[in-house]
């Protein structure tokens, strides 16, 4: 018994688009194969590809005849049609633009797995039969060995016939994009042989298309990504060297063993590996037979599925006498996952935990920021804005502070300049002089009252008794100084009061957390006790969010001792 899944999307017309890279999937008793072409590294279509491409009559010739001859038989060749049946149902249109072509990721997949169902259905070298014999024969240190040897040959053939392909059909990177391929894609095969206690199987893949288990324990990831930070680390392409790895499992029956494309494990509504077996386990039990679950799982990815533009399963049921019994032990492994997870935390496949802390979190920011608008009202605080201002140098402040610092000291030059001339003129004056004809010197205390009295505008009558042409000359220069002055004052005034609460309005959301955490100094108890209140109540509810983040991370690490378990035993 086996299923596949081929949800792709599609640009409904006039004219119809499909738009995936995923390779139609294959699976029968022996051989699960997926393949996932990039859409990044590989999203520009082969406008120069040649143009007998179209034709349904004559493809298998064309393209795979130079490379396989007479090593395919009727079942390679059919699935090599169902592969490319995109290209034959837009034959009409498909040369008119860049969207009605096909992407190099997408020929890849769809040539890497006819390629490879060719090599191990037909080709005496990748006999399966013979590589099962091997293993049987070998000690079981030397299995992995044996089949990587197998996966290496594997990959050098595969080079060799996409480079005969290429060339044949005019396939080069058709684009300036930084980091392009030509022809990248993923592979995932599993080649199975049934044993006394279940299935020997051997795997082999390149990217991040995986192989999965499921059987009575629950879920487990058998191949690991060959990617790192979101980075494919290794995939097939013939714009740089690749592998191919293998491992070898025994699995004991009754199992599910299936292969997936990343639009099947990647799913925007699976935020653990969990959920995806949840899923599974529902849509086995609410159906009759695979064929149904195909069709719902079909429609499932076209509803949740949406981040990838292809999502492909290949599936194979082993040990099971009928679909019925898969549906009992799916409904046997439903019971345990509720004792054992669900009901440790009900909610735990309904809420997003993570969101919810996250959520609450941002509340405590959000309910400080949305009150600290008039904050900068209070004088505490706008002093406290004023000095992180001059600290931060905040730059429309500092060249404005700069001009009026020049100003500044121009009016210190100025007032020198100015009190050197009273001084000049107070020494010089004869009625001064004969005033103090008795003394030898001038009275520094008198000339520094009549100094001040010129500049603040005090003189008394008796001093403007005194005054001549010179002295009216420097009020009139003092007159013109304390115009500069006022409005170096004026400015300076405008400076500060303009400039922070402009600092205050572009750094907010930094400048009302710093506040806030100086509250009880800089503002008014009326201001920040009902905020105190509000951000306690936040606090309560975050701490059983808390509590529940917790609990859920403690079942996940519960299901990921089964989930990852096959990374280290060969025996499941």
């Amino acid at each position: 018994m086996n299923m596949l899944v081929y949800h792709q999307k599609i640009k409904e017309g006039p004219p119809k688009i499909y738009v995936g890279e995923d390779a139609y999937p294959y699976a029968d008793n022996e051989v699960l194969l997926v393949a996932d072409g990039l859409g990044g590294r590989g999203g520009y279509p082969h406008s120069k590809i040649i143009r007998p491409i179209i034709n349904q009559e004559g493809f298998w010739e064309l393209v795979f005849g130079p490379v396989l001859g007479e090593l395919a038989d009727d079942v390679v060749k059919e699935y090599a049609i169902k592969s490319f049946h995109e290209v034959f149902d837009t034959s009409d249109y498909y040369f008119e633009n860049d969207q009605t072509m096909r992407s190099s990721g997408y020929f890849a997949s769809r040539l890497a797995t006819v390629l490879t169902l060719a090599a191990i259905r037909c080709n005496p070298v990748f006999s399966k039969d013979a590589l099962f014999a091997r293993l049987d024969e070998a000690e079981e240190s030397e299995r992995e060995g044996i089949c990587q040897a197998y996966a290496d040959k594997l990959a050098a053939l595969l080079k060799e016939q996409l480079e005969t392909i290429a060339f044949q059909l005019h396939l080069e990177v058709e684009t300036k994009m930084s980091g392009a391929y030509l022809l990248p894609s993923t592979l995932c095969l599993a080649l199975l042989k049934p044993t006394e206690e279940g299935v020997r199987a051997v795997y082999l893949w390149a990217g991040d298309s995986r192989a999965y288990i499921w059987d009575k324990d629950g879920l487990g990831q058998i191949t690991e990504d060959h990617e790192r930070d979101e980075t494919m680390t290794n995939l097939i392409t013939l714009s740089r060297p690749f592998r191919i790895e293998a491992r070898v499992v025994e699995a004991k029956a009754p199992c599910l063993l299936f292969n997936a494309s990343d639009g099947v494990y990647k799913c925007t509504c699976y935020s653990n590996p969990m959920e995806m077996e949840y899923m599974l386990l529902n849509a086995i039990i609410e159906h009759d037979n695979w064929e149904d679950v195909s069709k719902f799982l079909d429609g499932y990815y076209a509803r949740f599925g949406r981040h990838d533009d292809s999502n492909t399963m290949a599936l194979v049921s082993l040990g099971y006498a009928d679909y019925a019994a898969v549906k009992e032990a799916c409904k046997a492994r439903l019971a345990d996952f509720q004792a054992t997870y669900i009901d440790r935390l009900p909610d735990l496949l309904t809420v997003d935990y993570t969101s919810e802390k996250r959520r609450l979190e941002e509340g405590v920011e959000e309910a400080v920021f949305a009150r600290s608008f008039s904050w900068i009202e209070h004088p505490d605080v706008f002093k406290y804005v004023g000095k992180r201002m001059a600290e931060n140098k905040y730059p429309p402040y500092a060249k404005e502070k700069n001009e009026c610092d020049a100003i500044e000291a121009e009016l210190r030059s100025i007032r020198a300049k100015l009190e050197q001339d009273i001084e000049d003129w107070y020494e010089g004056q004869h009625a001064m002089r004969w005033l103090f004809r008795h003394k030898p010197d001038v009275d520094p205390e008198e000339l520094e009252r009549l100094k001040a009295a010129i500049f603040d505008g005090s003189l008394t009558e008796r001093d403007m008794g005194r005054g001549d042409r010179g002295l009216l000359e420097i009020l009139n220069h003092v007159v013109a100084y304390r115009t500069k002055e006022q409005q170096l004052a004026d400015r300076l005034s405008h400076l500060e009061e303009n400039f922070i609460k402009r600092y205050w309005r572009v750094n907010s959301y930094t400048l009302s957390r710093e506040v806030w955490e100086h509250h009880e100094e800089l503002l008014p108890t009326s201001v920040w006790e009902p905020l105190l209140h509000e951000l306690e109540i936040i606090k309560a509810s975050s701490s059983e969010i808390e509590a529940k983040c917790q609990t859920r991370d403690e079942i996940y690490a519960d299901y990921d001792r089964v989930y990852y378990r096959l990374y280290e035993e060969t025996k499941l």
